[in-house]
């Protein structure tokens, strides 16, 4: 009986803060107040277990710190929060005035955040409950900028573990239950945190992959979630409802904003694009310059003194209205003016006429990693090579800690420009003995070491190798084949090499995609190179003769998440991969086109890949890898092709005739 009257207590307790406190208390506060209850029963009990005078008055002590300074309560309740997700024993109505008076102070005020920086709310929708976090960093993008972020709330789907959900591992009944209580109630009906009502925005292809998306309320301007996508552009000639989120989150990309440059004038002028032969396959023209325009030295001078940069780059990856890509500055012209090409413009875009950077063209430094190896190794790169890189790797860091001139070249390369190292020796400052620059030589070590042990992620040295951004030959000096370097230097600046063109290169194009560049004679393979890939290919929904169920004799089923296990799935196969010459080479070829396919899943929305039977190559093991069970990701396109604003008739029949088959 006693059970059952404490659980009567927590549901009038409930409907008590949803009715009578959470109205008097302001969206942050509320927001706060609301994460300390749903962080566990803590909060609920003990307002249960009060007496109704006691109640009344935690009541009032709420009321009265919110109208001293919203702010300290806020960070008081976020403190309990904290506090309770670490499992400590909180009294939540006693120590609630002690952690506002500890706030009040002006130390403990808000600190402003970062240049290009905004605070978002987070939240975590799993199958019991859901988690509101404190406001986080989040860089700025074109949304944030224009709509106000308090209004904004980035929500992920987790399982009860914390990990990601995986549709393809579940069973029976339950795997419809849990994405209809986590997933599809959350897009169809939006979430409620604090006292507003957030619904569906969009979400992008990170986002995405991390199985999250945007979510917003309506603001004091009235702006809803409807009138901001359609701010965002015009998408309705986009067919693929996969394509079209993709554009979408192409608005939400973090950017730096930088000069405004009218789109209806003459400082912008889009171009032709430059073709070539057909593909094999699908029989398009290649598009050379696809994602790759200029601007010319003026305009790029006011881009970078905008954005805080000394030095003008000779490149910079830019998001602009409806266009991405890349802008190489051309010499050879001036005046303030964009030249972009048509392949650089992703959908029609009015609202927005400020060009923002992503990233610009800085040295940056080239690591192998366990697929790079792997290839190298099978092209003939003896293995001492690479044990002595990772030996050359580990010393480095190792006298880093002894050596100012060392510690210098690693932080240099590691941490980029953001505290000046270089300075501080120059006068007389040990960076070996400082604590502060100790701690980070340190996490510095740390981090390349456990990448070095997951991942074999080998430094090559800065004077024999780059991460580079790809640009085109606007003067048409380069033959077929040749590939011009230019990186910085003391001595010699420029290289030419032959080489492939850039669509051979797993199928990338010059819209920001980075390449690595490596001069070290070490690392040539000694033979021809192996013919590339045919990138592009046509890919239709196919609809598998086996069921994932059916026994196979002698095989082994690999059903990975696309969403998830993708990463799993082309890793598995590493230790066990073919050489070049041995008759398994062209199978795995064959499952390397299937993973191409999963890969490209979030901007093509072809979720299914055929089943492919492993010959018998005289061992009698058979490799079948299947992904015909449809997982998140696919599920999460069901749900938002309900959403009248993005899905067509078309696209939701095609998908409910996949999901049927």
């Amino acid at each position: 009986m006693l059970t059952k009257k404490v659980g009567a207590q927590m549901r009038e307790i409930k409907m008590r803060c949803d009715s009578k406190i959470k109205p008097n208390l302001c969206f942050p506060t509320c927001y706060a107040f609301s994460a300390v209850l749903q962080q566990g029963h803590d909060g609920f009990a003990q307002m249960a277990l009060l007496a109704c005078d006691k109640l009344e008055e935690f009541e009032e002590v709420l009321i009265r710190l919110l109208h001293t300074s919203g702010p300290a309560l806020e960070l008081a309740l976020y403190a309990i929060r904290s506090a309770i997700e670490e499992h400590e024993i909180v009294d939540i109505i006693s120590c609630l005035p002690k952690l506002f008076a500890k706030f009040c102070t002006p130390a403990a005020a808000l600190s402003k955040t970062p240049a290009g920086t905004c605070l978002v709310r987070r939240c975590i929708v799993t199958p019991s409950k859901v988690i509101l976090l404190p406001p986080q960093i989040h860089c700025q993008n074109r949304i944030v900028r224009k709509f106000d972020p308090e209004f904004s709330l980035r929500v992920s789907f987790r399982d009860d573990n914390m990990q990601n959900l995986s549709y393809s591992l579940m069973s029976g009944h339950c795997r419809h239950m849990v994405i209809e209580r986590v997933v599809a109630r959350t897009l169809r009906d939006g979430l409620v945190a604090g006292n507003r009502r957030f619904r569906l925005l969009t979400t992008s292809c990170c986002q995405l992959r991390d199985h999250g998306a945007w979510l917003d309320a309506t603001d004091a301007k009235g702006y809803s979630s409807e009138m901001i996508r359609y701010w965002m552009g015009d998408f309705s000639g986009i067919a693929s409802t996969a394509k079209k989120m993709t554009r979408m989150g192409q608005c939400f990309s973090s950017t730096e904003e930088s000069v405004q440059v009218p789109l209806l004038s003459n400082s912008v002028r889009e171009v032709p694009d430059i073709l070539g032969l057909k593909h094999p396959v699908t029989d398009e023209h290649y598009i050379f310059s696809d994602g790759i325009g200029m601007i010319l030295p003026g305009l790029l001078k006011e881009v970078t003194e905008k954005i805080g940069l000394t030095v003008s780059p000779s490149a910079i990856q830019i998001r602009y209205a409806g266009y991405k890509g890349m802008l190489c500055v051309n010499p050879l012209l001036s005046g303030r003016q964009l030249v972009l090409k048509k392949s650089m413009r992703k959908f029609n875009c009015v609202n927005s006429e400020c060009i923002e950077v992503i990233k610009i063209s800085t040295p940056r430094p080239v690591f192998l990693n366990r697929q790079l190896i792997t290839l190298l190794e099978q092209l003939g790169v003896p293995s001492r090579v690479f044990f002595c890189l990772q030996q050359r790797m580990v010393t480095l860091f190792t006298e880093a800690l002894v050596s100012d001139s060392v510690a210098l070249q690693v932080l240099e390369t590691y941490v980029g420009p953001t505290l000046p190292f270089s300075q501080l020796l120059r006068h007389g400052f040990s960076l070996t003995r400082d604590p502060f620059v100790r701690s980070i030589l340190f996490a510095v070590y740390r981090t390349s070491m456990e990448s070095l042990l997951s991942k074999t992620r080998i430094a090559v040295p800065r004077n024999l190798g780059r991460n580079m951004f790809g640009v085109l030959d606007e003067t048409r000096t380069l033959k077929y084949g040749q590939v011009f370097v230019q990186f910085t230097s003391l001595g010699s600046s420029t290289r030419q090499k032959n080489g492939p063109q850039v669509f051979i290169l797993s199928g990338s194009d010059l819209g920001g995609d980075e390449y690595f560049v490596i001069w070290d004679s070490n690392l040539f393979f000694p033979g021809p190179n192996q013919e590339p890939m045919i990138y592009g290919q046509k890919v239709q929904q196919q609809r598998s003769e086996l069921s994932p169920h059916t026994p196979l004799p002698n095989t082994t089923i690999v059903r990975p998440s696309l969403s998830s296990g993708r990463g799993g799935w082309c890793m598995m196969r590493l230790p066990v991969a073919p050489q070049v010459t041995s008759p398994g080479f062209r199978d795995m070829l064959l499952h390397g086109q299937d993973e191409v396919v999963s890969l490209l899943a979030v901007w093509s929305g072809v979720h299914e890949v055929r089943i492919r039977r492993g010959a018998d190559r005289g061992g009698g093991r058979h490799i079948v890898v299947s992904s015909v069970g449809r997982d998140w990701q696919c599920w999460f396109l069901e749900e938002l092709l309900l959403q009248p604003w993005l899905a067509t008739a078309v696209e939701k029949r095609s998908l409910e005739q996949f999901i049927r088959g």
